[in-house]
């Protein structure tokens, strides 16, 4: 397992239970008072059966994490009731049928701008099907590693 499969449930509960860790980039935009237009973020725990998935927003900013099983896509009503357009990040935490079971659907119906994973493999045909979806979107994959920042808008994630 690479470092991002050991460290992923941590990313998870640090996005969660730290605010997101969304930081404020520094390019941010100013308000006329001179303070920080930073948006809140928005945590929603979407109920997908045996698993959770996790919607997180600050305005500009959406974070999908984990899509459920490929038998039950509540996940998709969920998204259309709230009004999800795009997806910055689809972060699939491990290759599990119940983790990554509808990203296939969700990378055929939104916008996905990027795409991380673990990296470690399996040979279920969920897992295959993924992949392939991943290779047909125009999403670009990462398997992100501790230590690393990304920025997304106005929004910075620290691994």
């Amino acid at each position: 397992m690479n470092s991002l499969g050991k460290w992923m449930p941590v990313l998870c509960l640090a996005l969660l239970a730290v605010g997101c860790d969304f930081e404020e980039s520094r390019g941010a935009e100013r308000d006329t008072d001179g303070e920080s237009a930073w948006n809140h973020a928005e945590i929603v725990f979407y109920d997908v059966g045996q698993r959770d998935s996790t919607l997180l927003r600050d305005g500009e900013t959406t974070i999908l994490i984990d899509t459920g099983r490929h038998d039950d896509d509540r996940i998709l009503s969920y998204l259309e009731e709230d009004e999800v357009g795009t997806i910055d990040l689809l972060v699939l935490t491990h290759p599990h049928a119940d983790h990554i079971g509808n990203a296939d659907v969700i990378l055929n119906q939104y916008d996905v701008s990027e795409v991380w994973m673990s990296g470690e493999e399996h040979t279920s045909l969920t897992y295959e099907r993924i992949v392939d979806a991943i290779l047909e979107s125009d999403a670009d994959y990462e398997e992100p590693r501790a230590g690393m920042i990304r920025t997304l808008d106005n929004s910075r994630l620290r691994l």
